[in-house]
Order: structure tokens, then C-alpha cells, then sequence
């Protein structure tokens, strides 16, 4: 069983009480404890030089460990409203960070608007975005709530990295567990403004639809001018090696240096291939 199986309050709760077992909630203090406490087993035991971080951020709904099928429409908007963690530590911190902020009344509120959403079929996919926007707009005490999340998050990636840094280790941040456009970190309660300087390096996942290296380092830039921004390649969606090749060397033109291959572990051997090509190519 997972930690989240065998400690569920320890877990996301969304805005009907459910936990998501697969996210742990990095507002709680014993998932903060354990966090730095295996922080330091690995720089004790290994003395890296820097240390990856995926799911720094709680996972967003919908990516649990196994696959689900739903019967409504799933829209960003949806998506973010059951991706809202209202656990004790979460609202207890929120009213905190946001004076005047009343987290059960807001989550009444959540409720029913996500209910609404659901059962109208509102938001198709030419809108899906527009319409998790206009929620904030429209409803200002659930931005409030947004930005106090994100407050948090900036605040526990802070620790870690200072914690690593007393240890002679760079903190590298994956800004997002999921592969979806860089400007939807917010799903996973991530502000790069909040979490300005706080990360070491950001690693994202340079994979998502249309998108580019180039592009989404500027979106980075564009809020945290101050930390680093490496990439995280797949093997998994490139068609050959000539096009993993040319996304790498091309991000490497516009600036990068530091690489992560993601899904390594999944390769063929033909795809892990491809890696040794593009290093020949910029040994070159």
C-alpha cells in the first residue's frame, strides 16, 4: 500500500471530502517532516550534487494511480475545482495567509458551482480555459484560495531547497507532475512569481502539445526571472531519433544546458540510443 492508502489524512481532500490516496498534501507538518527527514537520508547516505523533485506540488484530479472513466465533461474548469485540497492544515493556513477568508463557507460555494458545472455540461474544449478563469473572476474568495495554495507551495519548495543547499545540493524542480501546458501549473498549485528564486533550477516537461523549449522557459522568465531552467525530454513521444535529436539540439541553441531524459526507465533499447546520439551531436 502507498502512504496515502495507509495515511489518508495525510492526503488531498477535495471539496466533497474525498482523499486522494496517490497526493500527499505538502501543507500538512508530517508530510513536511517526512519530506526533509528523507531530504537528508539521501544526502547523508548518496552526497549528490543536486537532487530531481517530481510532485513537489499536490497532483491534480484526475491522475490517480489508475485509469478512470468519467460520464460528464472533465474541463480545466473541473479539473481545478476537484483539484483544490480543503484538508484542516489547507484551510487553517488559507485563513491565515488571507484575512477575512472564510475556507468552509468557500468551499460550500465550490460545491455548488462544481456541481453546476458538471451537471450543465458547461465548457467545451474551445473554452475549457477561459471558463477556469472566469471561475476566479467571477467568485474573487476562490483566486484568494488559489493564491494562498500557492503561497504554501512556494513556502515548502523554499525549505527543501534551503535544506539541500546546507548540504552541498542544488534543488532541481519538475514544475509540474503532469505533461500539460506550462501556463496550467497552477492546477498543481504552483506560482513561479510565489516561488520566485525559491527552486534551484526548474525542470519541466518540455513535451506537451506545440510547445518548445524556447517557449516555455520565456513563460518561466516572463515571472521568475531569477532561477535557472533546464528540460525534461521524453523517449516516449518523439516519432524517431532525427526528431528527438533536433527538439534537444534546438533547445540547446536557445539556451539550455542542463537535460533530463524522462521515461529513460521505459525505453527500447533503440530509444535509448537516441541519447547517445544527441550527446555525440554536441560533443560535435
Amino acid at each position: 500500500a502507498s502512504l496515502g492508502d495507509e495515511h489518508p489524512d495525510l492526503c488531498v481532500e477535495n471539496l466533497f471530502g474525498d482523499y486522494y490516496t496517490h497526493s500527499l498534501c505538502p501543507s500538512h507538518p508530517d508530510v513536511r517532516e517526512y519530506a526533509a527527514a528523507l531530504l537528508t537520508d539521501i544526502c547523508e547516505e548518496l552526497r549528490p550534487d543536486s537532487v530531481m523533485i517530481e510532485s513537489i506540488g499536490p497532483r491534480p484530479a484526475g491522475t490517480g494511480p489508475f485509469g478512470a472513466i468519467a460520464n460528464v465533461g472533465i474541463t480545466t474548469a473541473v479539473r481545478w475545482l476537484w483539484s483544490l485540497c480543503f484538508c484542516p492544515d489547507c484551510m487553517s493556513r488559507a485563513a491565515e495567509l488571507m484575512r477575512g477568508l472564510e475556507p468552509q463557507a468557500l468551499r460550500e460555494k465550490a460545491k455548488k458551482l462544481g456541481l453546476r458545472l458538471l451537471n450543465s455540461e458547461l465548457g467545451g474544449r474551445e473554452n475549457e480555459d477561459a471558463l477556469a478563469a472566469m471561475l476566479m473572476l467571477e467568485e474573487p474568495e476562490l483566486l484568494r484560495y488559489q493564491e494562498a495554495r500557492q503561497l504554501m507551495l512556494a513556502e515548502f519548495i523554499g525549505e527543501i531547497s534551503e535544506q539541500l543547499c546546507q548540504r552541498g545540493a542544488e534543488s532541481r524542480i519538475i514544475p509540474s507532475a503532469v505533461p500539460f501546458d506550462i501556463n496550467k501549473v497552477y492546477l498543481e498549485g504552483l506560482s513561479f512569481s510565489a516561488a520566485e528564486g525559491k527552486a534551484g533550477m526548474w525542470m519541466p516537461l518540455v513535451y506537451g502539445p506545440g510547445e518548445t523549449y524556447g517557449m516555455v522557459r520565456n513563460t518561466i522568465r516572463l515571472f521568475d526571472s531569477q532561477t535557472s531552467v533546464g528540460m525534461a525530454a521524453t523517449l516516449l513521444r518523439e516519432a524517431d531519433r532525427d526528431s528527438f535529436c533536433a527538439t534537444l539540439l534546438t533547445a540547446r541553441a536557445s539556451g539550455c544546458d542542463t537535460f533530463f531524459i524522462y521515461n529513460y526507465s521505459l525505453a527500447s533499447q533503440e530509444r535509448l540510443s537516441w541519447v547517445a546520439k544527441f550527446n555525440e551531436a554536441l560533443l560535435a
